[in-house]
């Protein structure tokens, strides 16, 4: 493909980092791999990806314009100045790949995502990632699966990265300030049952906390 790469302000686009594409964990959003670029020659549009959720917006470069530009229905819009600032915390590999993992496989990988971020946003997420480490020392990053944005993980039975889980649902919300942990345990997607605070040193309560509130809302969910 003979793309005039310069004309569209798009050096931040073709680093390495973004060479297999992004997507956004828990929004219809992806970013297009190196390999699959699009460009509507009619409009000079470059486009790199795609938003689906409520907007339904084509994502890309304009040509001669700096940022990156949603497209819909022939009307553009500047969404971003950067295309780092714009994909925080976004997963790399493609979500099929997320979605073939085992519990135990996404754990791993998760903990690999916060600590790329880590680096790569300066985000602070230390007890978050002490939470992780420890749970994969138990049998509990065998029984769940797991789903992380920025300070919160989503723990369910079902892989959020293959569909989005609307029952035995916990979420977990880190405070780096404070090393508090709020678990919010959920009956269902909108049945946000109780909450509870867990200091740095309750990993191993929070853990079994978790694992007892899964086990009680399957039988609840399950029995009727």
């Amino acid at each position: 493909m003979n793309i005039e790469f310069s004309k569209y302000h798009c050096e931040e686009f073709l680093e390495k980092y973004y060479e297999n594409g992004l997507f956004h964990p828990t929004e219809a959003q992806d970013l297009l791999s190196h390999n699959e670029l699009n460009v509507d020659e009619e409009n000079h549009f470059l486009q790199i990806g795609q938003i689906w959720d409520d907007h339904d917006l084509v994502l890309g470069f304009r040509k001669g314009l700096n940022g990156i530009y949603g497209c819909s229905d022939g009307e553009y819009s500047l969404l971003s100045n950067s295309l780092k600032e714009f994909t925080e915390g976004w997963y790399q590999k493609e979500s099929n790949y997320w979605g073939s993992l085992s519990q135990h496989q996404i754990w791993t990988e998760i903990e690999q995502f916060y600590q790329l971020n880590q680096k790569r946003y300066n985000w602070k997420v230390d007890g978050l990632l002490n939470f992780i480490h420890r749970t994969l020392q138990t049998q509990l990053s065998n029984e769940v699966f797991v789903k992380g944005y920025k300070n919160q993980l989503g723990i369910s039975l079902k892989n959020g990265f293959i569909g989005r889980p609307f029952e035995n649902m916990i979420n977990l919300v880190f405070d780096e300030n404070t090393g508090v942990c709020t678990s919010h345990f959920q009956l269902s997607f909108f049945d946000w049952h109780n909450s509870e605070k867990y200091e740095s040193d309750q990993l191993d309560k929070l853990i079994e906390d978790i694992r007892k509130w899964i086990k009680k809302a399957y039988n609840t969910v399950y029995s009727k």
